[in-house]
């Protein structure tokens, strides 16, 4: 629960991936990977966890000195028991939400415990990881199309202007 900005964790987290870029010079940040654990943000209702996941987002791209707000971003599905079908449903919603995100899907993978992925299922969650970071990449927000020319009429000290929404990206 401590990956607010300013909290300890995010704080290490930031530091650490900014203490990297600053000892490797010349290298290459592709993106953000994102598994939340089991037992963060739990006292959260589904709509306050969106809330700070997609700050979290916003802010860890603005605090890592080598990301901004197209560095693709990629948050896994938690498939602990304990974690709701709804929650997990904001999870792989981020796509639909926040742009240059992906998500990761695991409720099909096995668990050792009920919690911790067993080896061939980290390498199969890994795997999907890679794939969702290339989606991110895409996943940029849709451009509405330009409205239909309007149309102006003045009237007795006003103006009307009326418009038709277009067909698709409106």
């Amino acid at each position: 629960d401590n990956w607010n900005q300013g909290d300890p964790e995010y704080t290490v987290a930031v530091n650490a991936a900014n203490l990297a870029a600053t000892d490797y010079p010349g290298h290459t940040f592709v993106g953000f990977l994102w598994h939340q654990g089991e037992g963060d943000r739990t006292n959260l209702t589904d709509s306050e966890y969106q809330v700070v996941q997609d700050q979290f987002i916003s802010d860890i791209r603005t605090d890592v000195t080598d990301a901004s707000s197209t560095t693709p971003f990629v948050v896994g599905e938690i498939s602990d028991d304990s974690y709701p079908l709804s929650r997990r449903e904001v999870i792989t919603d981020t796509p639909d939400r926040v742009a240059y995100t992906g998500a990761v899907f695991t409720s099909d993978l096995v668990t050792s415990d009920n919690v911790h992925f067993d080896a061939p299922s980290l390498r199969t969650m890994g795997s999907r990881y890679v794939v969702a970071l290339a989606e991110a990449v895409l996943n940029a927000p849709e451009v509405p199309e330009t409205p239909a020319a309007p149309s102006v009429t003045a009237g007795n000290a006003q103006i009307t202007v009326d418009m038709t929404a277009p067909a698709s990206k409106g």
